[in-house]
């Protein structure tokens, strides 16, 4: 069941518990939820933060939390992913904290890190400390390269600053590359589409996720500032993903489902050729299933027979943080129907 039908009557240390009684390798998703600007589209948990004491913080409070952990000193990591809002947003020098904190607790192999990064808040010594750090692919949020989109979105960038983002982690031995984009922004056409598959196919990335904007500004006010009137309609928003798919196939890529594409040696595309492809709550995964545990605010864990999510809000997550607790807020236990429906 997806996250409006889980309950809120679980108890606070339901994942504390769940996590002392796992075995095994697993994933491991931290959740850092800051970001320079508000973008008028996002769907995601993040807190606009200009200054860097924040950050430390936040990763004072996640420390604490780490260290309180049940179960084994050091367990395998399949995969580490940093989301958020921007993991990026912190400095250098903060991402090798993060880094070596979780390190402390959880070893993966070098290359199963990934990142997801604005590439105008991303320098070059971001991408340093993220190679150093082992991270193999990054995630970059372009969304479009149309500036007229870009302007009505506040999510300002230049195709340049992207470009070079994507060829510095290259050139540092970060190989795997997706690139997000959206439709269904405002005043987005097809012309408009266009100019920006043209240019995301240009830089080759290993996936494109072509996600459909969701007008939600009943749980997110900050749509209200975005003109619900240059809104394309029903009829254009097809025609957008359409087009999506018939520009990305045409340029070597496999389709993964409705929105996501990969070059045919890309994992996700071995995957799904050879029936391997699972999806979790961040979406497609070559992975195999494993549990999953979150971190950080909003941070949603899935672990065997049940889905957890800890507190959204950041000042309340921090509190309990530094108590050393993983506070969840909702969840939902599967019964054997709803394992049925999973595995189908």
């Amino acid at each position: 069941p997806t996250a409006p039908a889980w309950r809120s009557d679980l108890p606070e240390d339901a994942l504390t518990t769940a996590l002392a009684a796992l075995e095994g390798p697993l994933r491991v998703y931290v959740h850092v939820p800051f970001c320079r600007e508000q973008c008028l589209y996002c769907g995601c948990n993040m807190v606009v933060a200009r200054r860097q004491e924040a950050g430390d913080r936040y990763l004072d409070a996640l420390e604490a939390q780490l260290t309180a952990l049940p179960g084994p000193v050091q367990r395998e990591a399949s995969r580490l992913h940093l989301g958020g809002g921007t993991p990026t947003w912190l400095t250098p020098a903060q991402l090798d904290r993060l880094f070596g904190m979780v390190r402390s607790l959880f070893s993966w192999t070098d290359g199963h890190a990934s990142v997801e990064v604005d590439p105008e808040v991303t320098t070059g010594e971001h991408l340093d400390a993220l190679a150093r750090n082992g991270v193999g692919r990054l995630s970059v949020g372009v969304q479009s390269f149309d500036p007229v989109v870009q302007e009505a979105v506040n999510r300002v960038q230049d195709p340049d600053g992207i470009r070079a983002v994507v060829e510095g982690a290259r050139s540092r031995g970060i190989a795997r590359i997706n690139l997000d984009l959206i439709y269904g922004l405002p005043h987005q056409g097809v012309a408009s589409m266009e100019e920006t598959l043209t240019r995301a196919i240009a830089l080759r990335p290993d996936r494109l996720a072509v996600f459909g904007y969701a007008h939600v500004p009943w749980m997110k006010p900050h749509q209200q500032r975005l003109d619900a009137e240059a809104l394309p309609g029903p009829e254009v928003r097809a025609e957008l993903l359409l087009l999506a798919q018939r520009r990305l196939i045409a340029a070597g890529y496999d389709p993964i489902g409705f929105d996501h594409f990969a070059l045919p040696d890309d994992p996700l595309a071995v995957a799904a050729r050879e029936g391997r492809l699972n999806r979790d709550f961040m979406g497609y995964t070559a992975q195999p299933d494993m549990p999953l545990v979150g971190f950080g605010p909003s941070a949603i864990s899935q672990l065997a027979d049940r889905f957890l999510q800890v507190e959204p809000h950041l000042g309340r997550w921090t509190r309990a943080a530094l108590r050393g607790s993983l506070p969840v807020v909702r969840g939902m236990i599967l019964d054997r129907e709803d394992q049925l429906r999973q595995e189908i």
